[in-house]
């Protein structure tokens, strides 16, 4: 079932309100549910509106948690007043679902407190068949779930700006993508597309020789799994980077970034153009849903 916008009786246009003003007012916003289990959580919460600001159709974003879900680096009051518990959505009322990446990355599956929260919410969409996008942890989490698909650990944090490659364009969330593009990423495990079950519906859409898969899609369940961050901003990755050296954690500079400045030092954007593209068009399949177009393959 999709949004709908209802309008009380004693807000109904008259009959003589002209056609360009109603039209003036736009389309409806997408409602989509962000279930945001970064520790920044003002952050990510910037990083999404902004990718997704720049095509016509507005957002109305709605904040989400596992339910019992209790971080310890964002102050309870900013969850209580901006975020819903999972259980106490409108789920119908919903037109998409994105789930993020967590600092929980080098945990198994099991051993995370939220994880059998988090089971309900993946149970659940997959059961409505939500349009999804799973985002680096997320997407591991998800695969896990849905396929038994593990996540393996790297001898060292992939960390950095990757080049990755199309490996197909037949998908309507790759239009106008060029066919080679860059990504930050910034994780310490991986998926491998050895581990992927077969005649399960999975296609790779896009890797990259140095770190690995990048994007994948579900299309009978207009699920997308993408192992890197296409919503950060320029800065993230030397700010990530600032942090765990400030918490003595072992890490190198991000790759391929140092050489990529501006004057003043601030890293030069090589990714956000694309990520536009790719956020907007995953957002127009999300509005062909809602108008009963076929976005997906099937």
């Amino acid at each position: 079932m999709t949004a709908v916008t209802r309008i009380g009786a004693d807000q109904m246009a008259p009959p003589h309100r002209s056609l360009a003003r109603i039209q003036a007012q736009g389309p409806a916003p997408l409602r989509i549910a962000l279930m945001n289990l970064m520790p920044t959580k003002q952050v990510t919460e910037r990083h999404f509106r902004r990718a997704f600001a720049a095509s016509r159709r507005p957002v109305d974003w709605v904040l989400t948690h596992p339910d019992g879900y209790q971080p310890t680096t964002t102050a309870a009051a900013h969850l209580a007043r901006y975020y819903t518990p999972w259980s106490r959505l409108d789920l119908h009322g919903l037109d998409g679902l994105i789930v993020t990446g967590a600092p929980v990355e080098q945990l198994p599956f099991e051993e995370v407190r939220y994880w059998p929260s988090l089971l309900q919410c993946l149970d659940r969409a997959r059961e409505l068949r939500l349009p999804s996008l799973f985002v680096c942890w997320g997407a591991q989490a998800a695969l896990y779930r849905y396929h038994g698909v593990p996540k393996r650990p790297l001898p060292e944090k992939c960390f950095g700006v990757f080049e990755q490659r199309l490996l197909t364009r037949d998908a309507e969330v790759l239009r106008g993508l060029p066919e080679r593009f860059y990504m930050p990423v910034s994780r310490h495990s991986e998926v491998r597309a050895e581990d992927l079950p077969r005649n399960r519906g999975l296609e790779i859409l896009a890797s990259s020789a140095d770190s690995g898969l990048c994007l994948l899609a579900e299309h009978a369940t207009r699920a997308l799994y993408i192992f890197n961050h296409f919503e950060y901003e320029a800065e993230t990755l030397q700010l990530e980077y600032e942090r765990d050296l400030a918490a003595g954690r072992p890490i190198a500079p991000p790759r391929n970034l140092a050489s990529r400045r501006l004057p003043g030092g601030r890293p030069i954007d090589l990714w956000s153009q694309t990520a536009i593209r790719f956020f907007s068009n995953w957002k127009a399949s999300l509005q062909c849903e809602t108008q009963g177009m076929l976005a997906w393959k099937t």
